[in-house]
């Protein structure tokens, strides 16, 4: 994710399914603060079983499950990778397209 809107977030659609179960996002903050991330099915307004399940910091360090809304700290700098997914533990996985919201601050 490299473009900024106008409220200085990144957003992005993509689409998960039984071949593509995991969607990875790559982002690089050069200043430590917070981090807010949505994911949310679309058309917006639907349920769906879809999730942060991880967000790996550049220490290679690990952290989650989440789910829609992601509030954390960055304490590092440099590349972080969340992991969007399904619950194991829940039924009816998402399939189809998603939008993904990160602010960084």
């Amino acid at each position: 994710m490299v473009v900024k809107d106008k409220k200085g977030s990144y957003t992005a659609i993509g689409t998960i399914d039984s071949i593509h179960p995991r969607i990875y996002i790559k982002f690089t903050n050069k200043t430590t603060g917070s981090l807010h991330a949505m994911v949310k099915p679309l058309p917006l307004g639907s349920e769906g079983n879809i999730r942060f399940n991880q967000i790996l910091f550049p220490n290679k360090m690990a952290d989650g499950p989440f789910g829609h809304d992601l509030f954390i700290k960055l304490k590092q700098t440099g590349e972080h990778t969340l992991i969007i997914g399904h619950s194991l533990m829940a039924e009816n996985p998402h399939s189809g397209r998603f939008m993904v919201e990160v602010i960084t601050n």
